[in-house]
Order: C-alpha cells, then sequence, then structure tokens
C-alpha cells in the first residue's frame, strides 16, 4: 500500500511522457519480480513487488524533481552516445540506484528495501548468501528483463536473454523460453492492474514492444510447430 502510494504521488508531479515511461517499467519490474518470487517458491510476493516497484526509484526522483538534469543526462546520450550509467554520473555525481538506496534510508524503509535496490557486480553473479542478497538479485532480474524489451531489437532478442540467462545462472536460473512464459504472464497481469495504479497501456513503448514481440514470438511457435 505505501509504494503504490508513493507512485501515486510521484504520477501527480509529472505529466511527461518520460515519467509515465519508466513508471511503466517500474510497474512491470514488479509484476515480474512477484511472479518470480512465486515461482521459485519464496512465499514473499508481495514484498517482491515493492521491492521491484521501487527499484527505478532514483530515475523517477530525478525525473520529477529534477527535470533539467534528467535532460542533460538524456542530451549527453543523445549527442554523446553516452551509455546511462556513465551518463547519470557525469551530471548527479551518483547513480539512480545510490540516489534511490539513499532516500529509501532517509524514508526508514525496511533495510530489504534498500539493499535491492544495489546492482550487482558485473559478470555472472554467484549465489546469494544472505535474504538480501536472493531479493536484490530477484529485483535487479526483473528490471534487467524490463530493459530488454525496451532496448533490444527483435532480431536480437534470443541473443539478449541468452546472455541474461547466462549472468543469472546461479541465482535466478532460468531457461530463455521460461523467461518468454514469465513475460506474457506480466503482461496478462499488468492488463488487468493498470487501471488500479493509473497507468496507461496504449500510450506505452514499453507495453507496446512487449506485445508486439509476444505475437512475434506465438507465430513463430506456430509456424514451427510439426502439426
Amino acid at each position: 500500500a505505501s509504494a503504490l502510494l508513493i507512485f501515486e504521488h510521484l504520477q501527480n508531479k509529472s505529466q511527461a511522457v518520460e515519467f509515465k515511461e519508466a513508471a511503466m517499467a517500474s510497474f512491470m519490474s514488479g509484476i515480474i519480480a512477484m511472479d518470480l518470487s512465486e515461482k521459485m517458491k519464496m512465499g514473499r510476493a508481495e514484498e517482491a513487488f515493492i521491492c521491484g516497484m521501487l527499484y527505478n526509484l532514483g530515475k523517477l526522483l530525478v525525473i520529477c524533481y529534477f527535470p533539467e538534469e534528467y535532460e542533460e543526462i538524456g542530451k549527453q546520450m543523445d549527442e554523446q552516445g553516452t551509455d546511462e550509467g556513465k551518463a547519470v554520473h557525469d551530471v548527479l555525481g551518483i547513480s539512480y540506484n545510490q540516489l534511490g538506496m539513499a532516500v529509501s534510508r532517509a524514508w526508514n524503509f525496511p533495510e530489504t528495501i534498500v539493499r535491492s535496490l544495489e546492482k550487482p557486480p558485473p559478470g555472472v553473479i554467484d549465489p546469494p548468501k544472505t535474504e538480501h542478497d536472493i531479493m536484490r538479485n530477484l529485483t535487479n532480474y526483473a528490471n534487467d528483463l524490463c530493459d530488454v524489451i525496451v532496448k533490444t531489437e527483435e532480431t536480437q532478442w534470443s541473443k539478449a536473454i541468452t546472455i541474461m540467462a547466462d549472468r543469472y545462472q546461479k541465482t535466478v536460473p532460468l531457461q530463455p523460453d521460461q523467461m518468454e512464459s514469465l513475460l506474457g504472464s506480466a503482461a496478462e497481469k499488468i492488463h488487468h492492474f493498470s487501471d488500479i495504479v493509473k497507468v496507461d497501456e496504449k500510450s506505452s513503448k514499453l507495453i507496446s514492444r512487449l506485445s508486439t514481440h509476444l505475437k512475434t514470438d506465438s507465430q513463430q511457435t506456430k509456424e514451427s510447430a510439426p502439426f
């Protein structure tokens, strides 16, 4: 309930397209994290949803309260070809994740939520050693899968999710076909809950790309079927 109130509060601060898209990504990340927790039989689905949805808290805050800085980040990415992480650090001096962690601590959020905003090191992620590691890895997985949807062309999709499956093999051991199933389930849930959290599916680039991919994948499956 607290996460949904924050979501609504931030949404009321801006009508920018960028915010709505980031908000949709946050919602989808929460849905995927919730489904993952159920698939892995963690028994913490609601907590996973909140952590997944708040993963982009830092970015949402910058869009709402630091529009000039956010515009400069976008300019560096467009004009200089800088990747988002470096552009954010160049402009803000910290990452979106670090900002989100600092604010969530200031708001006295539980440590599980705060730690779920950490980014794991590059390369193959080691098996989790603590409960915080489990939630952090699950939350990052959900967010990375959303990033694949937005940033990957259809022709590169198989390669992108295979790379992601390899990176998370020791902590979220899902195969590419299971990842596809996870996305299909998330799309259905987003359609069901979109009115509740006031997110607009029709204007979302994320939902459009996901729908296109799921239709393409379904068509390819039918064409390759033996009967």
